[in-house]
């Protein structure tokens, strides 16, 4: 379970990331379809729409960049171990 814990870290992040993604388009085109059914100017619906997915979308990519970065993180402090390991039985010996 917690073997190679650094690149399940890292695909975590990656699938919250293409999940939120798909949300904010999601949400994007929902903005756009509640003003055209309330009869309002469908441009202003839209632009709505995509500003509240560009900014739904760059405040995903950010959160997630910690995720990945934690990832990357414990992914060389385990290949740090194993090489102090290493060097420890090589001093040894």
């Amino acid at each position: 379970m917690f073997n190679n814990i650094g690149s399940k870290i890292q695909k975590a992040g990656k699938i919250m990331f293409w999940v939120g993604m798909a949300l904010s388009l999601f949400i994007g085109i929902a903005a756009v379809m509640s003003v055209a059914a309330e009869g309002g100017m469908v441009w202003l619906g839209v632009i709505f729409g995509l500003l509240i997915a560009a900014v739904y979308g760059f405040i995903i990519y950010f959160s997630v960049l910690s995720y990945l970065a934690l990832g990357k993180i414990t992914e060389c402090q385990e290949q740090l171990l194993e090489l102090a390991k290493k060097e420890s039985k090589d001093m040894v010996e």
